[in-house]
């Protein structure tokens, strides 16, 4: 696991920079569905965990996981990643 850190990204909805303070980021879960590159980063975070889905490297914004387990936070970026559920954008 690695240091606490500071995440920052652009998100596309919002077109402004994000930032999940103390977030630890747990692991990366990539895969390519049409020649579109998709990935979901898992953070812990204060609150339980956060996954951030991203599409040809721009951020499709982040789903807040409470009250579930690591492993529930990790199905959710792989069910991203091999297209059983899709982001808007």
């Amino acid at each position: 696991m690695t240091d606490d850190f500071v995440v920052e990204f652009k998100d596309k909805e919002e077109n402004e920079n994000k930032v999940m303070k103390g977030a630890v980021k747990l692991h990366d879960f990539r895969n390519t569905i049409d020649g579109v590159d998709r990935w979901a980063e898992v953070y812990k975070v204060q609150e339980g965990y956060n996954v951030t889905f991203f599409k040809d490297n721009v951020c499709y914004g982040t789903r807040n996981i409470v009250d579930h387990s690591e492993q529930y936070a990790e199905d959710c970026a792989e069910n991203f990643v091999m297209g059983i559920f899709d982001v808007e954008g």
